[in-house]
């Protein structure tokens, strides 16, 4: 009911995405947070809100382009939401091809747009040492670009394939099923801008910004790509061309690379000659389309984006709103979700500038609202979905992470016991679990199903190693096997194990996963039931979240081994009962202040960076020559003709202020001191680029503004210090080196 509810609040925003300037009434100003418990289906209602975008958008003659912009902190985007998703956008797609002339423009697509775990460019000459150079590609790495099993069009399980399309420079998600509808009734366009024979899944950068998907699917730092690549601009709405083979470009011949044989057989990157009037491809004039650019930036685990990822993040939002709104589009709406969060107001006030809304507002209980309500049995009592129990071990060395591995351990002996005794003489554990005899069967399946898997969450990768020791050491003799995730797990193994544990079978030796917190967010597994935690979470929130694993379907039980060395989690083990009840209460503000010292410095390189690339290169009298280097871009500021140099910093200095609507937010005087500084540092940015010496002149832009500001544009939002290379001194070492790899 609340998935309904709030979609039905966001009508409004698909309306104004698409209705004349005389029509709006302000719902762009507010940004809404979807607040709900963790388990609770919030990602199907913020998919449902973009299903009726994408929809509406065709109905209104929006043809191609972002809808949707779905953002996941750093590691937590889910293999399992990005398989959901793909299922949302096949029928759609379906529903498209249905409706015929109705639902007329692009195919709906989907754009992996990660900061990491995925391949920049894939075509240019230049890429040939990578391993993601097209044709060298092999077939190890075309699986671990595999960011979904399962067709989303004909069900078929694992039937998703990688392959690579030299001629068309592609990456592509193929269906191996040949009466897939995906392979047989998906239009292949009239100008090449179908998908036949593909699932639509763009998994590079180069093919993101070649193809502009219609949802993005990534993390939070991609967003500081907008400050060194200039086809970022696509993405914000200025794609005027289309080649039939490698898609969107800015100018009338294709600016992209075609991978030919030479004399040799080898492949080589060569520009593509396509173009409007004399080649036998031609590129054509992209269709009119209405108000281009991301119409949706949704937020997940909006709570995570705190301290240094939340103060770049809140520059780099408004940089990319101001820059889509300069180039002629609409700025985007904002849907933000989160299970935990405290002070969200002031949360969004720094993120994004605007006013906060909370959906579903809260009710006169505790823990309910008008969507939900505390379930009770006959006698009125409540259900119970999670049961929390504290044990608090004492001893010398690593007890907390051994004691972890043992629980679990005698945890799984204990099942084994009772299953045993089921099949055998089931009237004792009958009895003891308050079971007619005649449900003894069903027991045993209910047993074998929910409760023989173990979680142990550990809060770091070292914790992890003490805990692989401990069980290997008290498992010895039982052949149990254990997986193990964590930072390094790419997608295809999460997505293995996940699937591993929803289909096997009873008597699989495999019984424990042992896991950080990349399984906190957004992994659903019915089957896991029983969950250690080895020691207590950072944060209240991740507490929350991490020991939601347990109990999302049936009744879970979550057992805490806190760390008795440490006197936070002794006294968290003494008031164990008061801890939990009041839990919701204790979940910590977010750190977030746009204002922050020294934070202007980081950013705005990469904001002033990024105004150049993707919107000063558009203005008349400007193209990408000004790009070459400092001299030709200061040439350009000079002429006092153009009103280059005062356009493009008022520009810069709106993507950083703080616009009238949002100053009541803000303490004026600390409002006066950052409108202060950055007047300041935008005055000498400018005028430093305008009149840069001659020493600057052959140098690139982004070595230009280091010099004058003393920082580089950043290129991750944990580009915060100053890398520091680690080499090995001896052979043993590099050797070792090799040997871990990626790990």
């Amino acid at each position: 009911l609340f998935q309904i509810g709030f979609i039905l609040t966001q009508v409004r925003a698909v309306y104004e995405r698409c209705c004349t300037e005389s029509e709006l009434s302000g719902h762009l100003d507010t940004a809404e947070v979807l607040w709900f418990a963790t388990g609770g289906g919030k990602t199907e209602a913020y998919m449902g809100i973009i299903i009726m975008a994408m929809f509406y958008e065709r109905m209104n003659h929006r043809l191609y382009g972002p809808t949707a912009w779905m953002k996941f902190p750093l590691r937590m985007l889910s293999v399992q939401q990005f398989q959901r998703l793909s299922y949302a956008v096949a029928q759609a797609n379906i529903i498209k091809v249905r409706e015929g002339a109705k639902l007329e423009g692009h195919p709906f697509t989907i754009g992996y747009f990660t900061g990491d775990g995925a391949p920049g460019m894939i075509s240019p000459g230049y890429m040939e040492d990578s391993p993601y150079y097209l044709p060298k590609i092999d077939e190890f790495s075309l699986h671990k670009l595999r960011f979904i099993s399962d067709c989303p069009y004909c069900n078929e399980v694992d039937s998703i394939r990688v392959v690579k399309d030299l001629s068309a420079s592609r990456l592509k998600h193929v269906c191996g099923n040949d009466l897939c509808w995906s392979n047989s009734a998906m239009p292949a366009g009239s100008y090449g801008e179908g998908t036949r024979g593909e699932i639509g899944i763009y998994v590079s950068d180069e093919e993101v910004y070649r193809f502009l998907p219609t949802v993005l699917v990534g993390t939070i730092d991609k967003l500081s790509v907008i400050g060194h690549n200039k086809r970022f601009k696509a993405l914000l709405g200025h794609a005027p061309y289309f080649c039939p083979e490698h898609g969107f470009t800015a100018g009338t011949k294709c600016e992209h690379a075609r991978l030919e044989r030479d004399d040799t057989g080898t492949y080589v990157s060569n520009p593509c000659s396509n173009n409007t009037r004399t080649s036998s491809i031609k590129v054509v004039e992209s269709p009119q389309s209405l108000k281009a650019g991301v119409s949706f930036v949704l937020q997940d685990e909006i709570h995570l984006l705190s301290e240094n990822t939340g103060n770049f993040a809140a520059h780099y939002e408004s940089t990319m709103r101001t820059l889509q709104t300069a180039i002629g589009s609409r700025e985007p709406k904002i849907l933000g979700a989160t299970a935990t969060i405290k002070g969200f107001e002031h949360h969004i006030n720094h993120l994004y500038q605007k006013r906060a809304r909370r959906f579903p507002s809260p009710g006169m209980r505790r823990g309910e609202s008008f969507y939900s309500r505390v379930d009770t049995t006959d006698k009125g009592e409540p259900l119970i979905q999670r049961w929390y129990v504290g044990m608090l071990p004492v001893g010398a060395g690593r007890i907390m992470q051994r004691s972890s591995a043992l629980a679990s351990a005698k945890f799984l002996d204990m099942i084994d016991n009772w299953c045993k005794r089921l099949r055998g003489e089931p009237e004792t554990i009958c009895e003891m679990a308050g079971v007619a005899l005649s449900r003894a069967g069903l027991l045993l399946e209910y047993i074998e199903t929910y409760l023989n898997t173990c979680l142990i969450y550990s809060n770091s990768m070292n914790d992890n190693t003490d805990i692989h020791r401990a069980l290997d050491e008290f498992q010895c003799d039982q052949g149990r096997v254990y997986e193990h995730l964590d930072g390094n797990s790419s997608l295809e193994e999460i997505q293995a194990i996940i699937r591993k544990v929803e289909e096997k079978a009873p008597d699989d030796p495999f019984r424990q996963i042992v896991a950080t917190s990349v399984v906190s967010h957004g992994v659903d597994i019915h089957r896991l039931n029983f969950m250690v935690m080895a020691g207590w979470p950072k944060s209240i929130s991740e507490y929350l979240q991490a020991s939601a694993r347990a109990g999302r379907v049936e009744p879970g039980i979550v057992l805490n081994v806190l760390n008795s060395k440490t006197l936070f989690q002794t006294n968290v083990f003494l008031d164990f009962q008061d801890y939990h009840r009041f839990m919701d209460r204790m979940v910590e503000s977010v750190p977030v202040n746009r204002f922050a010292p020294n934070l202007l410095n980081r950013t705005l390189p990469g904001v002033t960076h990024a105004a150049i690339l993707n919107w000063l290169t558009q203005q008349p009298g400007c193209s990408d020559e000004v790009l070459k280097n400092t001299g030709k871009l200061s040439e350009k500021l000079r002429d006092p003709n153009s009103g280059l140099q005062s356009n493009l910093r008022a520009v810069v200095k709106e993507a950083l202020t703080v616009p009238k609507s949002a100053e009541p937010f803000f303490d004026r005087r600390v409002l006066a001191h950052y409108e202060s500084q950055l007047e300041r540092a935008v005055e000498k940015i400018i005028n430093g680029l305008a009149s840069a010496p001659s020493s600057l002149a052959t140098v690139r832009i982004p070595e230009a503004i280091e010099r004058l500001l003393g920082s580089r544009p950043m290129v991750s939002f944990r580009d915060i210090e100053v890398q520091v290379v680690v080499k090995p001194n001896e052979n043993d070492a590099e050797d070792l080196l090799s040997a871990l790899g990626d790990r």
